[in-house]
This record gives structure tokens, sequence and C-alpha cells, in this order.
């Protein structure tokens, strides 16, 4: 099952250009898969597998410490109630 819709599109979800984007993904999916006839270079970039290692450099890498924006969210979060016990009275 080869799923379409704008729900589905890589770009533009939502949009008229996003249900086009995804269709075309669904049918090059699909006739890949089928192997009827090599798909040209073009129409093989459009799946989905090519386009989930096409952006896997762009990923970010993890912090080295992600406790501090726990920390920093935690002390926000700590002076925002200060403010309003002191304020409020």
């Amino acid at each position: 099952i080869h799923f379409a819709g704008t729900e589905t599109a890589s770009v533009w979800m939502g949009y008229m250009d996003g249900a086009i984007d995804a269709g075309r993904r669904a049918a090059c999916e699909v006739l890949h898969a089928l192997a009827v006839e090599p798909l040209s270079t073009e129409d093989l970039a459009c799946t989905y597998q090519n386009r989930c290692t096409e952006y896997e450099h762009k990923k970010r890498e993890k912090s080295q410490y992600p406790t501090y924006r726990y920390l920093f969210s935690f002390i926000v979060v700590v002076l925002a109630f200060l403010f309003y016990i002191v304020y409020t009275k």
C-alpha cells in the first residue's frame, strides 16, 4: 500500500503542490516496486528511500551538554513563579 495526499507530502503539506508531489512520489514508488522497467534518475530521486538519504548528512548532532537546556528552562520557570508571588501581593 502506498499512500499519497497532501498530508504525506515531504514539502508543502496542506497545499495542492504537496498533494501533487506526494502523488508523484507514490507513483514512482509503485513503479519501482513493480520493476516493470528501470526508472529514470529523476523519477528514482523522488522516491521515499532517496529522500531519506538526501538529508542524512544535514542531521544535527546531539549536544554534549543537553542538561543545560533543561536547567535553563527550570530556572526560567522558577524565576517566573517567584516574580508572580512577589508582584501579586
